[in-house]
């Protein structure tokens, strides 16, 4: 779906492809979960199998320890899996899925008492980069995410690898809209910025 979002450059790319979810059919994933609730094995083991790399990776995505990441992962698995009777197939399982490991990880966030951005003293935001998804990622994705700030990092993942919108962000960070806009402004700028240096640093340009 074409949108006039401005997306990171490069960064764009990896981010829609890890987050793009293939076609399934809803349904079908709503009578497993019933499988999941009622303690069936096989479909308990087949669903943790399915979900496991795409909740590593947004619990990545918004943690930047290696290890609050993997404790996020295997407590969002087990709420998924303990939720299951919960999922009514309105929506694909992995964005089912999504949102669940969205709460864990944010859980997690807040007990490291991470710092929150004061607008008050806060620059005027920068344009964000305009989108060039030619451009190559010098390092791999992550590397670039861990340079952001907690408060930057979060709504980067939000917005363009699972695709919430503005307002679903306020609403997950119980953040203002202009906040939220705002730190999205600033982290696609840091981006671009680091990316920048980094083929600049590849091609031997000081």
């Amino acid at each position: 779906m074409a949108d006039s979002r401005k997306i990171p450059p490069g960064g764009a790319v990896a981010l829609h492809e890890v987050s793009g979810v293939r076609g399934i059919d809803w349904q079908a994933d709503k009578a497993l979960m019933q499988l999941v609730a009622s303690s069936d094995f096989d479909a308990w083991s087949g669903v943790a199998k399915r979900l496991l790399p795409r909740i590593r990776m947004v619990a990545r995505g918004l943690l930047r320890s290696d290890a609050d990441a993997a404790d996020a992962t295997q407590n969002a698995l087990l709420e998924v899996l303990r939720s299951a009777g919960n999922f009514r197939g309105e929506s694909s399982l992995e964005t089912w899925a999504d949102r669940i490991t969205v709460r864990v990880a944010m859980r997690a966030a807040r007990r490291r008492g991470r710092e929150a951005v004061d607008l008050d003293d806060a620059p005027e935001p920068v344009a964000a980069p305009e989108e060039n998804p030619n451009e190559l990622l010098p390092r791999p994705l992550v590397e670039y995410l861990d340079r952001l700030s907690p408060a930057r990092r979060e709504v980067l993942t939000l917005r363009y690898m699972l695709d919430y919108s503005v307002v679903e962000i306020s609403e997950a960070l119980a953040a203002p809209r202009d906040t939220i806009k705002y730190r999205l402004k600033q982290a696609l700028s840091e981006l671009r910025s680091h990316v920048r240096r980094d083929q600049l640093l590849k091609r031997g340009v000081s």
